[in-house]
C-alpha cells in the first residue's frame, strides 16, 4: 500500500492495493475450505512461504520494466491468496505445538507478535528505507519468509516422530461454519464483535 502512495498518491489506488489483498482471505473463509484444509500440514506451509518468498523476491526484478502499479496489485492478490490459506493454519497448528494448559497463552501470544509486527514492520521499513534501496527491503522480506519456509519444514520433520501417536487418535468431523455459530450464541457474539472491532479500526 505504501509504496503505491508513493508512486501514485492517489488514496484509490492505495485502498485498491489492500483490497488486492484482503479479497482472497473473505474468499477462502467463505467458500475455500477445502482448499485452506489441503495446507493443513506444516509441510505444506513451508511451502506456501517458500513461495511467499520468491515471490517478494522477483517483484524488484519486473519493477524496472515499467507499469509499477498492475506489478504491485498482481503481488499484493497473489500474496493474498498464499497469506489466505497459510494465516487460519497456522493458528490451528497452535494446539499441537503447545501442551494443552498453554494453549490459551500461546495463542495471546501469538496475537499480540501478529499486532507488534503491524507496527513494527511498517517502521524498521520506514528506517531502512534511509540506508537501503527498495530492492534491498524486498530482498530482507523475501528472507524473512525463506527462513519462516525453512523452520516450518524443520517443525514437520520433527513432527512426523509422533506422527503414528497422533494417528492412532480418533479424527474430529468438519464442522460447517454456519452450524457452528449456531450451536453457541456466545461463539457468534464473540466473533461478531471481533468483526465490528476489526471493521471499526
Amino acid at each position: 500500500m505504501w509504496l503505491v502512495w508513493q508512486v501514485t498518491h492517489s488514496a484509490f489506488l492505495m485502498g485498491l492495493a489492500a483490497v488486492a489483498e484482503s479479497v482472497p482471505y473473505v474468499v477462502a473463509g467463505v467458500s475455500g475450505r477445502k482448499l485452506v484444509a489441503w495446507f493443513g500440514s506444516l509441510g505444506r506451509l513451508a511451502m506456501v512461504d517458500a513461495a511467499r518468498a520468491v515471490l517478494v523476491a522477483v517483484v524488484p526484478l519486473v519493477w524496472g520494466s515499467g507499469g509499477r502499479i498492475p506489478v504491485l496489485l498482481r503481488a499484493a492478490a497473489a500474496l493474498g491468496c498464499l497469506g489466505a490459506v497459510f494465516d487460519p493454519n497456522l493458528a490451528a497448528f497452535v494446539p499441537e505445538l503447545a501442551r494443552p494448559e498453554q494453549v490459551q497463552q500461546v495463542t495471546g501470544l501469538m496475537d499480540l507478535t501478529g499486532r507488534l509486527a503491524r507496527v513494527a514492520g511498517p517502521a524498521s521499513a520506514g528506517l531502512l528505507l534511509l540506508v537501503l534501496p527498495v530492492v534491498g527491503l524486498y530482498g530482507i522480506d523475501a528472507l524473512t519468509f525463506a527462513v519462516s519456509a525453512g523452520l516450518m519444514a524443520w517443525l514437520a520433520r520433527r513432527g512426523r516422530r509422533g506422527a503414528r501417536a497422533a494417528a492412532s487418535m480418533p479424527r474430529v468431523a468438519a464442522v460447517r461454519a454456519r452450524e457452528l455459530l449456531r450451536a453457541d450464541v456466545r461463539l457468534l457474539a464473540a466473533i461478531g464483535m471481533h468483526g465490528a472491532g476489526v471493521m471499526a479500526s
